[in-house]
């Protein structure tokens, strides 16, 4: 995907995220609810986001009895980035979801990056 492409860029901008921050992305940080536009865009996200059938055989991805996802653990393969569009309104249910789950404090270890990325190292609410 050509992130210059204007018509990519147009409603926002291009973020590359790696196969573990999609997930991370997909199990708990997009919120399960909310209103009609914001459900449309968490919907937008969460296909774009989301594996095909290629990349399931590809990172070797299974859902376990437990119901957690596993992947390969080749770490060439799981440092590949998919480039997705991402608006004001898309960042901002992200900002909140991650926020939310620092309040909780349900944040674990492989949110980290995403926290620092888009809320902030700084922006802590303890």
């Amino acid at each position: 995907m050509d992130v210059e492409d204007p018509k990519l860029t147009a409603s926002g901008k291009c973020e590359e995220f790696n196969v573990f921050e999609r997930l991370f992305l997909l199990n708990g940080v997009l919120p399960p609810a909310g209103n009609y536009t914001e459900l449309k865009i968490i919907g937008r996200l969460k296909d774009e986001l989301s594996f095909s059938e290629e990349e399931h055989e590809k990172y070797e991805i299974k859902v376990q009895p437990n119901g957690r996802l596993s992947v390969t653990t080749n770490e060439v393969l799981l440092a590949e980035k998919k480039a997705i569009v991402c608006g004001k309104r898309a960042k901002e249910i992200i900002v909140n979801g991650l926020k939310e789950l620092n309040r909780k404090k349900q944040l674990n270890p492989g949110h980290i990056i995403l926290y620092e990325r888009f809320v902030g190292a700084e922006d802590t609410e303890d």
